[in-house]
């Protein structure tokens, strides 16, 4: 990539008005107004032929901003650079009031260290008993089946690499990637994982005597969950609702094809090194 001359795609919360401001800052900062454009992050996927010219994808806002751009960006295979602007910022490399000066020293070239993050994601597609068929979503951090407005458990069967392994009878099933590790598979109890893994984690939300240990996979595995009883179940990917399910549906999860490629400026061991301060734990040692 010749970064002297590279187009550049700033993509911002479209919810804050604050991060739309940053990035018209950045631009005129950086003097890119002639070779640089920007959208919303829930516009992203409208952004096309803008991406397929695009040489550096630059995120600004928290995890749940860079989630979304995923979603429209995935498929282009650029390497995103990301200025927290969030509570936590686990994708994050720049924070606000450095993220001018980083920017401009990667694109003049004058990061030797600088290297590439990539992030494995999943792939998610439902075959249905009956009604629309639901089109192949990928995911960063997880996909998971839930319980909605009901306060009834739900019964799913999950398989693995088509062999059949337990009935959950949860609140939920996730399945995770280790960058999702540190998102909704956490809070439910589940294990850290290193970024760098090509693992999967399955794991039960609130499980009621079924297996309620989380299961780590080869990235390879082929993960199926079929819905197994009448509650109302939602499928979200990344924290996004894509469609409810009935009895019979089955999920399918599997590594993408795509992946995320998150620029670094620092060492791969700064993840350990801020692991605990951007979960916000006090360290008392």
């Amino acid at each position: 990539m010749n970064r002297g001359r590279a187009v550049v795609g700033f993509v911002h919360n479209g919810q804050i008005p604050r991060t739309g401001r940053v990035v018209d800052s950045l631009i005129d900062s950086l003097g890119l107004s002639g070779r640089s454009w920007k959208s919303a992050a829930d516009s992203v996927a409208e952004r096309g032929d803008e991406l397929s010219e695009t040489s550096l994808l630059v995120i600004c806002g928290g995890d749940g901003t860079v989630l979304r751009a995923m979603r429209g960006a995935a498929r282009f295979d650029l390497p995103i650079l990301c200025v927290n602007l969030g509570k936590v910022g686990f994708m994050s490399e720049l924070e606000v009031d450095d993220a001018r000066d980083g920017i401009a020293d990667y694109l003049a070239g004058k990061t030797p260290d600088a290297w590439t993050d990539d992030r494995m994601m999943v792939r998610a597609g439902v075959e249905r008993t009956g009604g629309e068929p639901v089109r192949e979503t990928d995911a960063l951090n997880e996909v998971v089946l839930s319980r909605g407005q009901t306060a009834k458990l739900l019964n799913v069967a999950a398989g693995v690499d088509g062999a059949a392994l337990t009935t959950y009878r949860a609140d939920g099933v996730i399945v995770s990637t280790a960058t999702g590790s540190t998102a909704y598979a956490m809070a439910a109890g589940g294990p850290l994982m290193s970024p760098g893994l090509r693992e999967m984690l399955l794991m039960p939300v609130a499980p009621h005597m079924c297996l309620d240990r989380a299961l780590a996979l080869p990235g390879d595995s082929v993960v199926s969950l079929r819905i197994g009883n009448e509650a109302d179940t939602l499928l979200s990917v990344d924290g996004f609702p894509v469609s409810r399910l009935s009895p019979g549906d089955v999920v399918t999860i599997r590594r993408s094809p795509h992946r995320a490629r998150f620029v670094r400026l620092r060492a791969p061991s700064d993840f350990y090194a801020t692991l605990t301060r951007r979960l916000g734990i006090v360290d008392r040692s």
